[in-house]
């Protein structure tokens, strides 16, 4: 409970920090407070002046007199008012500003069995349901806390001024107020807890739905789905209640007390005026003062039950921040590595003594070692679910090994920074992803390249055939995720622009599904014979590419063994 207690502690430490960011903003900030304070403790005296010295007593310039400092009094709040709530905007967006970044280059660092383990809707239902949570505190907290403050004085100044006796029956009530606050408090931070985990849960259920949407509506499954989808809606549904029913009550239970703090207020105030100690114009402003410390009051008190609704989100946002990272405990960050270090008798990518495993059931490697030499082109064969892609994902750094060592130019793994790692390698997925933009975009996709150089890498892939087809060109637009191309156009642009890369390293997964195999043959003799400077290791099922490798390797049984192309045409 204590670390808990602390863990707590330190997201608002955590949040505040963010918050001191836009402090260029706090100066003009607390002058509109100071300023809107003095015009609300101004306003009732003015009054009382019209209602007591104006009407009362007949006197028509006393009356104009003060009804333009009223004017110019409220005029004044309205201004600093207004600058005031653009102040705020700006401290608000800024927080917001300092969370989005801080989740989206989280992303960049995140381990992929995060993105794995939660689908893509969940993780951006969450993101965007906790920032907004958090960047709340910037909405309503820090005006009413610092307001309040500043109003409460100025309502006890007046109060002291009228009636100083009265005035502690207001502070009496502040007690009883914290106690009501702190039992809904509590409630109220478990609830809203409950209530954005059913909607992390919806949002992962229907997100899976509609990335399956082919396979919902081929195979009927909205009626078979649909008892899922109710009992999850009303999950969400039925916490949505409970969340906005405990803020009712505590609304309730807070009005309650004011309503009868304040009929005391009214009674007293019409016993004083009938025993001639207070006039109409002094009940006026004692009401109204007692009204500038007792709202205020309650907003103060009800910050603990804001932060039990902020809280939840703080807490998972936080958590989101402490996630796995690729490199953390792994790759050191070092120079870019010395080209004088390495010469090309030696293997430019080397798996030494690699063992892995996802769970202590199975081993996927055992003792794996591999030496590829530059320049060479080498094939991976394997059944189905033999560790092909798990061998890819080590070598992009996805994975790590339990045990053993990647050396890439002779340098190990855990010496390179990821960045490092990937800046030498240019991967060809069975599935590429292709971003909602024109064709040029996704091939020249870091933005690196001459058009034509995107050309020559498109000529080279096979992809001009249909890039000239098209009513557009290059700036035809292709969809998310390439929704408006064919399977074998998705691919020749995945691996133009892996061609486009220009890395040392080219890493192909059966990137000749969906080709002809005319175009299948063009693009293996173009990979073959146009990049002898380049190493390329592709993973295929199909024996007549065979002979375009110089060496393969067979997974089997955690084994990586070595065979020749002449001996694996013959034993497939």
């Amino acid at each position: 409970m204590k670390n808990q207690k602390y863990f707590d502690y330190k997201i608002w430490v955590d949040i505040f920090n963010l918050i001191g960011k836009q402090k260029k903003y706090f100066p003009a900030i607390m002058f509109c407070l100071i300023c809107t304070a003095t015009m609300s403790f101004l306003q009732p005296l003015v009054i009382q002046q019209i209602t007591d010295k104006g009407m009362v007593e007949q006197n028509l310039e006393h009356i104009i007199f003060f009804v333009i400092i009223l004017v110019v009094v409220s005029t004044v709040y309205q201004i600093t008012d207004l600058i005031q709530t653009k102040m705020f905007i700006h401290v608000h967006n800024g927080l917001m500003d300092s969370l989005y970044k801080k989740a989206y280059w989280k992303f960049e660092k995140l381990h992929i069995g995060y993105y794995i383990e939660r689908g893509n809707t969940e993780i951006l239902n969450m993101i965007g349901s906790d920032i907004g949570n958090i960047s709340s505190v910037t909405d309503r907290i820090a005006t009413l806390s610092i307001g309040s403050c500043l109003q409460i004085v100025g309502g006890i100044i007046g109060l002291s001024l009228l009636d100083w006796r009265l005035s502690l029956l207001i502070i009496a009530v502040i007690p009883l107020k914290f106690y009501l606050v702190s039992l809904f408090s509590n409630k109220k931070s478990k609830i809203f807890e409950n209530y954005i985990e059913n909607n992390r849960l919806f949002s992962r259920w229907l997100g899976d739905c509609v990335s399956g949407i082919r396979e919902m509506k081929l195979w009927n499954l909205f009626q078979i789905k649909y008892k899922q989808f109710d009992k999850l809606e009303n999950d969400i549904l039925n916490s949505y209640r409970d969340n906005l029913m405990i803020d009712q009550y505590n609304n309730d239970a807070i009005q309650m007390l004011d309503t009868l703090v304040n009929a005391i207020l009214y009674i007293l105030s019409g016993i004083l005026i009938v025993n001639g100690k207070f006039t109409i114009g002094t009940s006026f402003a004692f009401i109204t003062y007692s009204g500038y410390v007792v709202t205020p009051i309650s907003f103060l008190v009800n910050i603990k039950y804001y932060f039990a609704e902020i809280e939840p989100s703080a807490k998972r946002f936080f958590d989101f921040l402490q996630q796995p990272e690729e490199c953390t405990g792994l790759y050191l960050q070092t120079n870019e590595k010395n080209e004088n270090d390495y010469t090309v008798d030696k293997p430019v990518l080397m798996l030494k003594n690699v063992n892995f495993s996802y769970n202590s059931e199975k081993k996927i490697f055992d003792e794996v070692n591999i030496n590829i030499m530059h320049g060479e082109k080498v094939a991976i064969i394997g059944e189905n679910g033999s560790g092909k892609s798990t061998l890819l994902n080590l070598l992009c750094g996805f994975l790590r090994p339990v045990s053993g060592e990647i050396y890439l130019y002779g340098i190990s793994y855990k010496d390179m920074s990821i960045k490092q790692i990937r800046n030498s390698i240019s991967v060809v997925c069975q599935k590429p992803y292709f971003f909602d933009g024109t064709i040029e975009e996704n091939v020249n996709i870091n933005k690196k390249a001459t058009q034509q150089q995107v050309i020559d890498a498109c000529q080279k892939s096979g992809a001009i055939d249909f890039i000239r087809k098209q009513n557009s060109g290059f700036n035809q637009i292709i969809g998310q995720n390439g929704e408006k191309l064919s399977g074998g156009e998705r691919q020749k642009l995945a691996v133009a622009r892996a061609i486009l890369k220009q890395s040392d390293i080219l890493i192909l997964d059966e990137i000749t599904e969906g080709f002809d195999k005319k175009s299948r043959e063009k693009l293996l003799d173009t990979l073959y014979n146009d990049f002898d400077e380049k190493t390329i290791i592709f993973v295929t099922h199909r024996q007549d590419e065979l002979k375009y490798a110089d060496c393969v390797f067979r997974i089997e049984r955690g084994k990586i063994d070595l065979y020749n192309v002449s001996e694996e045409k013959n034993n497939p």
